[in-house]
């Protein structure tokens, strides 16, 4: 689906020399790496999870030539038969998963899945042996400019504990999925057929994205993708389910916009409701004290009137509503 495959934009990546650790640093290290079993002088755990964080890259080539010594640990193919060799102190210091390695013969042997590509395998042990014995400037492990290879190195990282060193090739190809780039269909090959934990990872991020432009209408090239799918039975079924679950969310969506609508809608019209009672409510109070402070205004109006009559001289003669504030409030009768 593009024209360059995404490891000739990998292989434009520059792998930078890596700076020399401390010398504490690298004695947690060495240290770590050449302890066994456990004693009264064994690291602690908080020693071993430290030495766990270290990149062998950190170390200056003089220590790095330690790790070269002593027994070996064999690697093994899933039938036993051994494929390479490693200096246990180099696995120790290199692998977060030291419990791979079982009694053998020597130290100790790995025995590896079946779906590890076993050239993936040796060149990454021969990696980190030619920075053990001859490479004195340690480098990050360079891409293979292949997806499939690549895929199978991280693969083979993870599986015996060394992701560390091979992250930065898998973050590149989530990376480049992550910012849109669309890969060709030799990379969905390889995406497809590595079967492991990185590889599934990258090839979900991949469905996801190609069901999001397939979902969108957005493929770049149609008619070669439906016939690419005919090729790919793993790939075709693991979009469809994408493109279902893309779609139900749509569907869920839509639903939820309505409901949140109507419900918007019957909020804003109980509010309204509300804001009319209220407003009744404020208007009847606001008539019935204007209505009060007007008999409180005339009630003050007629007792000034009945004191100013009531203060004059000569006979008075009073109004039927004065003769009746004169009973309400002294309790007196007089003439009307």
């Amino acid at each position: 689906m593009t024209p360059s495959p995404m490891t000739q934009m990998f292989a434009t990546t520059n792998i930078e020399r890596i700076p020399a650790a401390s010398p504490t640093t690298a004695s947690t290290m060495l240290t770590e790496a050449f302890v066994t079993t456990l004693g009264r002088n064994s690291p602690s755990d908080a020693e071993s999870q430290a030495s766990n964080t270290i990149s062998i890259y950190n170390l200056s080539f003089a220590d790095r030539k330690i790790l070269a010594k002593g027994a070996q640990v064999h690697i093994c193919d899933h039938q036993g038969i051994t494929i390479c060799q490693l200096p246990h102190a180099l696995f120790r210091a290199i692998s977060t998963k030291k419990e791979l390695v079982k009694p053998g013969n020597q130290p100790g042997i790995i025995t590896l899945p079946e779906n590890l590509d076993e050239l993936m395998i040796i060149n990454l042990i021969q990696h980190f042996m030619d920075l053990v014995t001859w490479k004195q400037h340690a480098r990050m492990l360079p891409s293979y400019e292949s997806t499939y290879h690549d895929l199978q190195t991280c693969s083979v990282g993870e599986y015996l504990g060394m992701k560390m060193y091979t992250q930065h090739i898998f973050n590149w190809y989530f990376a480049s999925i992550s910012s849109g780039h669309l890969p060709g269909y030799s990379d969905i090959d390889a995406f497809t057929y590595v079967r492991t934990i990185p590889g599934e990872a990258l090839f979900q991020k991949l469905v996801n994205f190609v069901a999001k432009l397939d979902f969108e209408d957005s493929i770049p090239d149609p008619e070669d993708y439906q016939e690419y799918l005919q090729t790919n039975q793993h790939f075709r079924e693991a979009v469809a389910v994408a493109k279902a679950k893309r779609q139900a969310y749509f569907v869920y969506l839509e639903r939820k916009n309505r409901e949140e609508a109507a419900a918007a809608e019957r909020a804003a019209n109980i509010a309204e409701k509300n804001k009319a009672r209220v407003k009744m409510a404020k208007d009847k109070a606001a008539q019935s004290k204007a209505k009060w402070e007007e008999k409180k205004k005339a009630e003050a109006e007629l007792a000034a009137r009945v004191k100013a009559k009531m203060a004059a001289p000569g006979k008075k003669i009073w109004k039927a509503h004065e003769a009746g504030y004169i009973r309400r409030i002294y309790g007196k009768n007089v003439p009307t």
